[in-house]
């Protein structure tokens, strides 16, 4: 029993004197410029239909590799301490596209995805001390995003000029992320990098065509295509702090 005890007090004296270096430091500089490159999927159904005598159904589900640039402000509360606060305000742009060639349906088709996001959060971070009395954080935490997304389709024969056909949507999206990830900071050089993984719990989205034209004529209005958000996202980046 003695030797139990005495083991475990060991154990509790070199973690705490593993962790004492990120602590040590209460001059640590706690405003932070954020810069990252996003990646999720997104899955578009388009089983559009229309009454167009000349319109063809693409009838055809799409997953598209989605890639956001982010860019933002951190603010850290006790960064001396064994557990810390981040709030963050962030925005950036996302991007990502499907180029196709259906040879067993004559069809070549072009799928977009593009549009601009913004949002907050904030993170409770668990510090430890690595290497040279640098910082490392694990961190869990909560953000908001909002986003305006803009959906082009366009697919026609191939090696053929027409019948070509456009469909054009536009989303309204809100939606909040349970996130999770570590810092590692260099406090000489006075930068971080940061890895995050996101997960979906909540949204609500406002999808409506804005377009559907055959060979560049307003064809009137087609039955929509379905979107689905994949829940998981990734982000990796770096900061600095000033």
């Amino acid at each position: 029993m003695f030797v139990e005890k005495l083991s475990h007090r060991c154990f509790l004296f070199l973690f705490f004197t593993f962790l004492s270096p990120a602590f040590a430091d209460s001059n640590i500089k706690t405003n932070n410029i954020i810069f990252g490159l996003g990646y999720r999927i997104i899955e578009i159904s388009h089983f559009e239909e229309s009454a167009a005598s000349s319109f063809q159904s693409l009838s055809k589900k799409n997953s598209m590799s989605v890639f956001s640039l982010k860019t933002g402000l951190e603010k850290e509360f006790f960064a001396d301490k064994p557990l810390s606060f981040t709030a963050q305000v962030f925005g950036g742009v996302l991007y990502g596209r499907k180029k196709e060639e259906l040879a067993v349906r004559n069809l070549d088709l072009y799928d977009k995805v593009q549009g601009q996001f913004y949002g907050l959060g904030g993170t409770l971070n668990f510090n430890m001390g690595w290497y040279k009395k640098n910082r490392a954080q694990l961190f869990g935490g909560l953000n908001f995003v909002k986003s305006k997304i803009d959906y082009k389709l366009e697919y026609q024969p191939i090696n053929a000029v027409v019948p070509k056909f456009n469909i054009d949507y536009a989303e309204d999206g809100t939606q909040a992320f349970l996130v999770g990830g570590c810092r590692f900071f260099d406090l000489k050089q006075e930068l971080y990098s940061i890895f995050t993984l996101e997960y979906q719990v909540a949204s609500s989205f406002t999808f409506n065509q804005s377009a559907f034209k055959i060979n560049d004529a307003n064809a009137g209005s087609a039955t929509k295509a379905t979107v689905e958000h994949i829940p998981f996202a990734v982000t990796l980046g770096f900061g600095m702090m000033f």
